[in-house]
């Protein structure tokens, strides 16, 4: 299958092209949404809040009760807002992930820190899928929190002086069935439901 926007090869089975971001499948409300301007706008909404999180508040709140998000395109180019919803105290939230792994209890946050995103990369490995992500300047798992949601992984871990924060897409039909921390680098293999 050819992407109709830079000619590139792609397969059937991708939801977005590779190499210039163009959605495969159905386009929404007519528009073919560029993936990488939506992620950035979650990035902006994530950091504005990771950067209240650890400015040294006492308030221990959680924003919970999800998102609203909303797409206009009455004037032309569509227009992407989003929304929290709500307000919890941090022992009343109730997690809709299911939590791979947690982070050590005596694991302190860094205060000031960058937020960066892990390179990774995906391959096969007998029947299973490898997702590698390389942490640089991670010590150990207790440094490392993961979550899966339904179609995607969430990945948190903590330095010294950085934060590392990515967001993997899990192919259909898979789930995680272990992980583990070598050499800087987390390996979550995903097996076939």
């Amino acid at each position: 299958m050819e992407c109709k926007k830079c000619g590139k090869e792609t397969e059937k089975s991708w939801r977005f092209c590779p190499y210039c971001g163009l959605s495969l499948r159905k386009k929404l409300f007519g528009f073919n949404l560029n993936p990488f301007k939506i992620l950035k706008t979650f990035e902006h909404a994530f950091e504005s809040d990771l950067n209240k999180m650890f400015s040294g508040s006492s308030d221990n709140i959680i924003k919970s009760g999800g998102i609203s998000i909303k797409i206009d395109s009455t004037t032309g180019e569509p227009r992407i807002e989003v929304k929290r919803l709500g307000e919890k105290e941090n022992t009343n939230v109730k997690n809709e992930k299911k939590q791979i792994h947690n982070l050590g209890s005596s694991r302190a946050i860094p205060q000031k820190a960058s937020t960066k995103e892990p390179a990774s990369r995906m391959f096969k490995q007998g029947s299973n899928l490898i997702i590698e992500v390389e942490l640089p300047g991670i010590k150990s798992m207790q440094d490392i929190a993961i979550n899966e949601f339904e179609e995607s992984l969430e990945v948190r871990a903590y330095g010294t002086d950085e934060i590392y924060f990515k967001i993997l897409q899990i192919p259909e039909e898979h789930s995680v069935s272990k992980s583990y921390f070598i050499n800087e680098k987390l390996n979550i293999v995903l097996s076939q439901n």
